[in-house]
C-alpha cells in the first residue's frame, strides 16, 4: 500500500531498520549536544591556564640560597655573613610567597564577586 507509514513511500523501503534509525538519531543528538559542551570546556580550561600564577623561578637556574651556599662552601664568605644573608633571603622569600598568596586570594575574591553579580542579574 503506497503512502503507508514505514514502507518508504514513493522511494521504496527504508534501508535501515527502525532500531538502526533510532541509534543514528541518538548518536547525532549526542554529537550536537557534546560539541558545544566541548567548546565551553576548552574555553574554561584556557581561562584557568591564563589565570594560573606564573612559576616563581626557572628550574634550570640555581636559587639564591643555592648560590649563597656555594659561596660559603667555596670560602668566599664567612659563617656570620652566610647566616645573615640566609636570614635575609628567607625573609624575602616569605614576603614574596605571602604576596603571591594575597594576589591569588584577591583574584579568587574578584572572580567570586563577578560570579555573584552575574547570578543576581540572571
Amino acid at each position: 500500500m503506497p503512502g503507508h507509514f514505514g514502507d518508504g513511500g514513493a522511494y521504496g523501503p527504508h534501508p535501515w531498520s527502525p532500531l538502526a534509525q533510532l541509534v543514528v538519531w541518538g548518536l547525532s543528538t549526542l554529537f550536537w549536544i557534546g560539541l558545544p559542551m566541548l567548546f565551553v570546556w576548552l574555553a574554561i580550561q584556557s581561562r584557568q591556564r591564563q589565570n594560573a600564577a606564573p612559576p616563581l623561578a626557572q628550574a634550570s637556574e640555581p636559587s639564591a640560597v643555592e648560590l649563597l651556599r656555594r659561596r660559603y662552601v667555596a670560602g668566599e664568605i664567612d659563617t656570620l655573613t652566610f647566616e645573615e644573608m640566609l636570614g635575609e633571603l628567607m625573609a624575602s622569600e616569605e614576603r614574596e610567597r605571602m604576596q603571591s598568596i594575597r594576589a591569588l586570594v584577591e583574584r579568587s575574591q574578584s572572580t567570586q564577586s563577578t560570579q555573584s553579580m552575574e547570578n543576581r542579574i540572571e
